[in-house]
């Protein structure tokens, strides 16, 4: 009998100690409702999991446009290395970049500067449509006036006067008509360039003699 009893207390200890266990581990909230009690199953946490800041992802901003020197001085350079018959031939492939106004201003006057070094031997197939067309840029057209000076008068008096009937800016026009005075030993004749020729053709013959 003794026996038995121990074995029943035994029993109830354990049991007593199972349930102990299990509430004290069990994720439940007690809700206490008007004197009962109603187990509440936790709702998950949406806290970050550790190690996480819970910050949104960080943004970066998009990516910056090319830069529009680097990429018309790559557009130089590409022109440069193309293959070609002769320097002329590359001096009219850099043309249109030189009267594109999109171009940024340094690189126009870097293409320019590498058409004017090619037009050697060439410049009256080069230079006189670009002085005659009038997306040319003032100050590039006084950048070509100012190259012509380092040569001969017959050519200076070709693109002056190609200058002369091509260009509207006023100071562009009275200096154009200083040299072209400059260059006939007279007087200012005016903005007509055909009042202009015969003048010029009579000061290239005094030269040649």
């Amino acid at each position: 009998m003794k026996r038995i009893l121990l074995l029943l207390a035994l029993l109830a200890l354990l049991l007593g100690g199972g349930i102990w266990w299990h509430l004290s581990h069990a994720d439940v909230t007690v809700i206490i409702n008007k004197g009962s009690v109603t187990p509440a199953v936790a709702t998950p946490s949406l806290s970050p999991a550790p190690g996480i800041s819970g910050k949104p992802a960080p943004t970066f901003p998009p990516t910056a446009p090319p830069d529009t020197a680097l990429a018309a001085r790559g557009d130089i350079n590409r022109i440069l290395q193309l293959p070609s018959p002769d320097h002329a031939t590359t001096a009219g492939r850099l043309a249109p970049l030189v009267l594109d106004p999109e171009f940024p201003a340094e690189q126009r006057a870097e293409a320019l500067s590498h058409l004017l070094n090619l037009s050697a031997g060439h410049e009256a197939e080069v230079l006189l449509p670009l002085v005659r067309d009038r997306r040319l840029s003032e100050e590039d057209c006084r950048a070509i006036l100012d190259d012509a000076l380092n040569q001969s008068a017959d050519w200076q008096s070709e693109i002056y006067l190609a200058a002369l009937g091509a260009r509207t800016e006023p100071k562009l026009r009275a200096r154009i008509r200083e040299h072209l005075a400059f260059l006939t030993g007279g007087a200012d004749l005016g903005d007509d360039p055909k009042v202009w020729f015969e003048p010029l053709v009579q000061a290239a013959a005094a030269r040649s003699r």
